[in-house]
Order: structure tokens, then C-alpha cells, then sequence
């Protein structure tokens, strides 16, 4: 009975604790929640935004200086590092690319991809990496896939389907995009030379921008480190790359990072603006950077008639529609 009587006393100070944080703890509007509790860590700082995860990240991530540690509750290996800082994106994808795999813990989630190239590390990643490059870049490859004019897209798998969404729905919002897009096509198109359509092409890297096919990334060091932005890291640990909060980042893309602004992958001169992969990570970055970046792009352009008979008021509608769903 003695142990029952402590086990509810315990609950019990564990729910004021969370009362007390949420309705008479008072904070500043806006701000993220990072205070750590004990046994909970900041969990529960965190449950209230779920329905908007991807967004608080990228709100606590912008208040913290690109990087910070999160403390989950006592004994779940939940403790992890998040962070959106372009150096240390680099230096983790890049310039000590040996120390950092998926880890383990990714094999477990993502167990049904098998030992396919995504989920595979170290010699098998590399093995699966020289024999799909050779199939990508073979001739006979390139010329089936510039012959077809069909895109078949596998929902919940094909990320193309992802990019594609989150496009048509910013052309609504951005009629005057989808305007230049179709004077891009009417005057430059040309089926053997997609690379002329430079602001579709970069209304494309915009919308991956805010909208990544993949908005994280998850590595697991086999040593311990410090990262460049001072943060140490140790072995087998967790560290979460927050791609979504990257591409909106203001210290990184500028004050108006928020905005959807192809023109700020147009160059004065008119071409496409190339940008480092460790700062636009929407085709990964280093040694793992995307074998089909180009097919995939060959997909998306191939949507000439798409855009030119693309209705935006009907799309307006359907969003209209959706948002009164959404209040029942």
C-alpha cells in the first residue's frame, strides 16, 4: 500500500508540474517552449506543437543560433541534436562523411526499405552506389528515359509526387509565377533542351526550398566529435538534420527567406544560380547527394501542357474547400 500511495504522489506531482507549466507558468507569445523538466526533459514543452512540428523546429532552431539539443524523457534514447547550421551540415555530410551513417536506429525505422541504397551504410552503401550510377548514366538508360513522356508517380513513395503538390499549390498562390512560367514556355521550349526553362527550372528549386521532398535527415556517429558550431557529439548518439528549417532560414537565405522568390535563383546574367548542397539540400548533400537528380528534374519540366492549361482559380477553389473540411 506504502508503494502505491509514493506511485501517486509521484503522478500526481508530475501532472502539477505540467499544469503549472502550461496555464500559470507565463512566457513570452511566440517564443518556443525549451525549458527541460525532470523525468519528462522537454517533452512537454514539445506535445503542443505536433500538429506543426516541422514549423516549431524551424522556430526554435531560428532561436537558438541553428543548433540545439534536445533532452527527451529519462531513459526513452530519445536525447538528440537538431540542427539546420550550413557547417555543420557540411562538415557531417561532407568532410567527415566516414563518421557519420544512418546508424542503426534509421535501419530499424525505415526496416522496409531493406539493404536498398537509402537505407544501407559504409561498404554495402558503396556497392549500391558505383552499380546504380553505372545503370543512371548508360546510354541506353538516358535515351528510354528522354523518349518517355509519361510520369508515373507512386503515391507516399515517389517524392516527385511531394514536389509536384507543394508546386501547383504555390502557383495559386503566386498567379504572376505561373504567368512568366508560361511566357518562359511559349517562347523558349524546346523538348531536346529543357535547361533553357531557367525560371521554371527555378521555380522548382524555390518550391524545394520551402517545401523539401525529405524534411530531415538522421545521423548517428561512430565516434565522438565537435561539430563547427562547438557543439560535442558522441558516439552512437543522434543528431537530426532539419532540412525543412533550412530552407527558411533568414541568417542563411536572407530576410526574405520566408517568401516564395524564384527570382533568387536567377543570376544577373540570367542563368540558373547553382548553390552548395550543404545550403539547398533537397537532392542531399556530399558522397550521398541523389544519383537521379536529373532524371527527376527531366520529369518535372516535361509538364509543358500541365502549366499551360493549369486552372488556378479551380485550384483556389479546391484550397477553399479543403479549409472549410478542415473547421468541421
Amino acid at each position: 500500500m506504502a508503494m502505491i500511495g509514493l506511485l501517486e504522489v509521484f503522478v500526481a506531482f508530475l501532472f502539477f508540474l505540467v499544469f503549472k507549466h502550461f496555464f500559470l507558468h507565463k512566457k513570452s507569445p511566440g517564443q518556443p517552449i525549451l525549458k527541460s523538466w525532470p523525468v519528462l526533459g522537454m517533452l512537454p514543452g514539445m506535445l503542443p506543437h505536433i500538429p506543426r512540428i516541422f514549423d516549431w523546429t524551424f522556430e526554435v532552431l531560428e532561436a537558438t543560433n541553428l543548433t540545439f539539443f534536445f533532452k527527451g524523457p529519462w531513459f526513452s534514447g530519445t536525447d538528440m541534436l537538431f540542427t539546420a547550421d550550413p557547417r555543420n551540415i557540411h562538415h557531417i555530410l561532407s568532410l567527415n562523411f566516414g563518421n557519420y551513417p544512418k546508424g542503426p536506429e534509421f535501419k530499424k525505422i525505415f526496416d522496409v526499405l531493406g539493404d536498398g541504397i537509402l537505407s544501407a551504410d559504409l561498404e554495402l552503401w558503396e556497392d549500391l552506389r558505383k552499380s546504380n550510377h553505372a545503370i543512371f548514366h548508360h546510354p541506353d538508360f538516358l535515351k528510354l528515359s528522354a523518349s518517355s513522356n509519361t510520369i508515373k508517380l507512386k503515391e507516399g513513395r515517389d517524392t516527385t509526387s511531394s514536389v509536384l503538390t507543394w508546386f501547383f499549390w504555390l502557383l495559386s498562390k503566386h498567379p504572376h509565377v505561373l504567368t512568366k512560367i508560361r511566357q518562359e514556355i511559349n517562347t523558349k521550349f524546346d523538348p531536346t533542351y529543357l535547361e533553357k526553362l531557367v525560371y521554371l527550372h527555378a521555380a522548382l528549386y524555390e518550391t524545394m526550398r520551402l517545401y523539401p521532398p525529405v524534411p530531415f535527415n538522421h545521423k548517428s556517429p561512430l565516434k565522438s566529435d565537435v561539430l563547427p558550431s562547438g557543439h560535442k557529439v558522441k558516439a552512437e548518439s543522434k543528431i537530426v538534420i532539419c532540412i525543412y528549417a533550412l530552407g527558411r532560414m533568414r541568417s542563411v537565405w536572407g530576410e526574405d527567406a520566408l517568401d516564395f522568390k524564384p527570382e533568387r535563383w536567377i543570376s544577373e546574367s540570367g542563368e540558373l544560380k547553382h548553390e552548395p548542397s550543404y545550403k539547398f539540400m533537397a537532392f542531399n548533400a556530399g558522397p550521398r547527394a541523389c544519383l537521379g537528380k536529373h532524371l527527376a528534374l527531366q520529369q518535372v519540366t516535361r509538364l509543358k501542357q500541365c502549366l499551360l492549361s493549369f486552372s488556378v482559380s479551380k485550384m483556389v477553389l479546391v484550397s477553399q474547400s479543403l479549409r472549410r473540411c478542415d473547421s468541421y
